[in-house]
């Protein structure tokens, strides 16, 4: 457990401060970061706790906490105070969308991600926002405006110098208008 004393507070092993112990312990509720034999109450980032990497503010576990946070230089998605490897989503962070695969920011996805109903161009790990044009995902091509497919779009649009027909936000390739 822990024991305050000198005005610090301490982790307790079998009668004795154990200055080698640095992981999380449990004290009237709350969950304490320790460092060393001693909470950190200033610490804020992730600590990893029986198998699962929780997610530290002010030197307690944060069981609220979702959004991003950057632990050893990568940004990791935390859902519930604890880092989710599972979930693929957009995370809004600093005005930027960023997107999140395995629980972490992919800074190299290009692509397509659904999200909220909605199908977003993501390029360098973010949503592109001002991006107008084509994208091929999944075999298909797809006009994006706005940074998310245009699906009120038929017309055409220029892809490395060619010119093609979408399509309800498609690319027609079979399409071909007679005059």
């Amino acid at each position: 457990g822990l024991a305050q004393y000198g005005g610090s507070w301490w982790y307790i092993s079998k009668g004795y401060l154990d200055f080698g112990y640095t992981g999380l312990c449990k004290y009237n509720g709350t969950w304490w970061y320790v460092k060393s034999g001693k909470v950190n109450f200033g610490y804020t980032g992730l600590c990893k706790y029986n198998g699962t990497w929780w997610y530290i503010n002010s030197g307690r576990v944060n069981f609220s906490a979702t959004g991003l946070c950057k632990y050893n230089g990568t940004w990791w998605y935390v859902s519930g105070g604890r880092v989710n490897f599972s979930k693929t989503t957009l995370v809004q962070y600093n005005g930027t969308w960023w997107y999140v695969s395995g629980g972490y920011v992919r800074f190299s996805a290009q692509g397509l991600c659904k999200y909220a109903g909605k199908w977003w161009y993501i390029k360098d790990g973010r949503i592109n926002f001002s991006y107008k044009g084509l994208v091929k995902y999944n075999g298909k091509w797809w006009y994006v405006r706005g940074g998310q497919i245009d699906w009120s779009y038929s017309g055409t649009t220029t892809y490395n110098g060619g010119t093609y027909y979408v399509k309800n936000g498609m690319l027609a390739w079979l399409y071909m208008k007679y005059a």
